[in-house]
């Protein structure tokens, strides 16, 4: 019995350890869009944008980002993805992609 609750206390210790935050879009399917794409199309494949800036002109920059970070092993890492859309909700080109630390 003494084991059991040994187990789960360092599973709950594990998992505690752990914090995720943003869409955690998948980084080989971001590298698969072109421009010319649907706005639909874009959101099926990364999940939802954190954030969406319509700009003067009518355009819409729509803004991915996941970091996640480990307690107990001290990584960390983010990335990031910014996509331009025209008025009709056409991609235009990606904006900026960026990446620190890594997945652990």
């Amino acid at each position: 019995m003494h084991k059991a609750a040994a187990l789960c206390l360092i599973l709950a210790l594990g998992c505690s350890s752990c914090a995720s935050m943003g869409t955690d879009y998948d980084e080989a399917t971001a590298t698969q869009l072109q421009p010319g794409m649907s706005k639909s199309e874009v959101i099926s494949r990364l999940g939802q944008p954190n954030s969406q800036t319509t700009m003067p002109d009518g355009h819409l920059l729509l803004l991915w980002l996941h970091s996640e970070a480990n307690m107990l092993s001290g990584k960390s890492g983010a990335r990031s993805i910014s996509i331009m859309f025209d008025a009709s909700g056409r991609m235009v080109r990606e904006i900026n992609r960026t990446q620190t630390g890594g997945r652990f």
